[in-house]
């Protein structure tokens, strides 16, 4: 059974050095692009809730804005942000990753998976981004 179990298991290997300007990172001979990535509405920001806060993502662009509905950032803490923690009042916000340090991970199978961790967030804090992809398709990311 052992056999069985680690031939089951998804290879992963760190990709290189990420363009973190235009959101691409050639993993395993691949360029992967999420500069494409957008919500129906044609945004690049993403957002979302659990009931204690409001959770933001924008890894294009320079990261989420110092400031935007339901999110402020304090002034030293407003530039290069990945991903944001919200009170949900909107009055503040954490950053909790940085689009200036990222590095990714291709888990090789089917279907791939790539992992794109954000780190430099307020009290070591980290946004992950996981994407599920068919590197044989061609398309905006919707």
């Amino acid at each position: 059974w052992l056999v069985l179990a680690l031939a089951a298991v998804a290879i992963a290997q760190q990709c290189e050095t990420p363009d973190v300007a235009n959101a691409r990172c050639v993993c395993a001979g691949t360029t992967y692009d999420f500069s494409q990535m957008k919500n129906p509405d044609g945004s690049q920001r993403f957002a979302g809730a659990n009931g204690d806060y409001n959770y933001f993502f924008q890894m294009t662009s320079g990261g989420l804005p110092a400031s935007f509905p339901g999110c402020t950032f304090s002034e030293e803490q407003a530039t290069f942000n990945a991903g944001g923690q919200g009170t949900l009042d909107g009055l503040t916000c954490f950053p909790i990753g940085s689009v200036s340090q990222q590095d990714w991970t291709l888990e090789e199978g089917s279907p791939q998976t790539i992992t794109v961790r954000f780190t430099g967030g307020q009290w070591g804090r980290v946004t992950y981004l996981h994407v599920t992809c068919d590197p044989t398709t061609y398309g905006v990311f919707t």
